[in-house]
């Protein structure tokens, strides 16, 4: 019976102070004009470094405001349709993925972006490991990167803390790994860097073009729907 019984919530003895509901709309604001503020000076500035960082720090503010009124987070789609069924945040995970999918598969074929500058070469190996590790991890925290990020916004402490030894502990494994030879690069016959953590998985090149890159993709995305619109009528894959 573990955790089926809800806490009673104990009375807090401490008045809040009103003046909070004033302070932290108007921080708030401030923290939202400056970022705007820097973001068009570094635009007018036309120096190209600065305006690229201007650039991204529209784009962060425009998708930190989209993720936290969404409320979107990886972990909560993953987990919420094996503890009660409800596979809402699980379908806007999926609709991201077919616009991303779709977005930058159209920058790649009009070669505005070089695919193998952003596959990294770590399939299957590394990313397996990797992709076990970090579930687990946001599992246990709480929260995806994504979700991470709104939910210490609003002051969550344990998210806060997570972000933290997120940021460290990557930084140092991933310099780790390199130091030990682990992401040395290595031209295959095929024209794809290998390492000894895999190899650059780039779908065009390995299904011979986007066709059956749509086709895989989107029958993945299919089925996972799917599977979900099931579980959410029957509720046979929950736990509660």
């Amino acid at each position: 019976t573990w955790g089926m019984t809800p806490v009673q919530p104990t009375p807090s003895r401490r008045t809040p102070l009103k003046y909070f509901n004033y302070i932290y709309p108007l921080l708030g604001l401030v923290t939202l004009l400056s970022a705007l503020t820097i973001a068009v000076i570094w635009l007018e500035s036309g120096q190209k470094g600065l305006v690229g960082r201007g650039t991204l720090v529209l784009c962060g503010v425009a998708l930190g405001f989209v993720l936290h009124r969404s409320r979107f987070c990886f972990s909560k789609a993953f987990r919420e349709p094996l503890v009660n069924g409800d596979g809402e945040q699980t379908r806007a995970v999926m609709l991201s993925l077919m616009l991303g999918m779709l977005s930058f598969s159209l920058v790649f074929q009009k070669e505005l972006i070089d695919p193998f500058r952003a596959v990294p070469p770590t399939f299957w190996l590394g990313s397996l490991a990797g992709g076990v590790i970090f579930g687990i991890g946001m599992l246990l925290a709480g929260g995806c990167a994504s979700g991470s990020l709104w939910r210490a916004a609003e002051g969550q402490v344990k998210l806060i803390i997570a972000l933290i030894f997120f940021a460290w502990g990557g930084s140092t494994f991933s310099a780790l790994i390199k130091q030990a030879g682990w992401l040395t690069r290595e031209m295959n016959m095929d024209l794809l860097e290998e390492t000894a953590l895999g190899f650059q998985a780039f779908m065009p090149q390995i299904l011979d073009g986007w066709t059956w890159t749509y086709l895989v993709n989107f029958s993945l995305l299919a089925l996972w729907y799917l599977i979900i619109k099931y579980n959410e009528v029957s509720h046979r894959f929950t736990v509660m």
